[in-house]
């Protein structure tokens, strides 16, 4: 039998080993995002390209992780490499609502790539690019007590990179019943382009038309019944916009394409009745 000191040792040994196994494993990365509470979530997008940036800078293995992608491009290019730059792309969104008289919440998760490109630089006037794909699944409640937002909250969770992506990446937490079919989500990748240009420029416009009218309001009191009703108003849109895609689509791979169709529809009569706001106006 071996002396206490000895088997003290061979406990610590142990102990050693199983903190270094736990921290080779590692967590998920996870980014804790700003919700914006005036204007929905398209800023999400930016805000994951800055962090997301920054942890790139900053995190050994995830910097090697990237690195092994941007090599070939570097070697390939010779002096005449021009860097990498992040495109954000929202694949899918999601909303649950559960609403009662006294308030409720709201869920809805998010799947965004962010596309890294990189610039070879030119080849007898050509510029060559290639890139890799980073996989985001955002995950998000609001909870309101009555029509007052009282608690937002935003995670990302990195799924890794990708060479390409197949037609269940923008399905990965979502219910079965919303579970894309791949040979319809392969013809509508225009379709599904045009209505999410629409609905950024839509949305660009109620901004600007909704901080016009801010400006122009004078009462505090209004100020806040305004933002308060700006709120309530994009809970209703994307819980509408969620009722509407579901049906029209039947849970198949256009689900995302008609949600932010109607999501731009509403945004745009939003933005009317904003500016009917503003024409009665001094």
């Amino acid at each position: 039998m071996g002396s206490a000191f000895g088997r003290n040792k061979m406990k610590t040994c142990i102990l050693l080993l199983l903190a270094g196994a736990t921290l080779a494993l590692g967590k998920p990365l996870e980014i804790q995002l700003r919700p914006n509470k005036d204007y929905g979530d398209r800023d999400y997008e930016e805000q994951l390209i800055q962090k997301f940036n920054a942890l790139l800078e900053g995190d050994k293995d995830l910097a090697a992780q990237f690195s092994a992608f941007e090599a070939a491009p570097k070697e390939q290019a010779g002096g005449r490499y021009m860097g990498y730059k992040a495109r954000p792309l929202l694949l899918h969104q999601f909303v649950e609502v559960d609403f009662k008289d006294s308030g409720g919440t709201q869920d809805y998760t998010q799947t965004v790539v962010l596309y890294y490109s990189f610039a070879q630089g030119f080849h007898r006037g050509m510029e060559e690019t290639s890139g890799v794909f980073a996989v985001f699944h955002l995950v998000g409640q609001r909870l309101y007590d009555h029509e007052d937002l009282v608690k937002h909250t935003v995670t990302a969770k990195f799924d890794g990179f990708r060479r390409t992506l197949n037609a269940e990446e923008d399905v990965a937490d979502q219910p079965t019943t919303q579970r894309a079919d791949k040979s319809s989500a392969k013809a509508q990748p225009d379709a599904k382009a045009e209505a999410e240009r629409s609905f950024k420029q839509a949305d660009a416009d109620l901004n600007k038309t909704y901080q016009q009218l801010q400006l122009r309001l004078e009462s505090p009191q209004a100020k806040a019944d305004l933002a308060k009703a700006q709120r309530a108003w994009i809970a209703l849109r994307d819980s509408e916009s969620a009722l509407r895609a579901g049906v029209s689509s039947g849970g198949g791979s256009a689900y995302s394409t008609d949600f932010m169709a109607n999501q731009a529809e509403l945004t745009e009569q939003r933005t009317q009745q904003l500016n009917a706001l503003l024409s009665h106006l001094p």
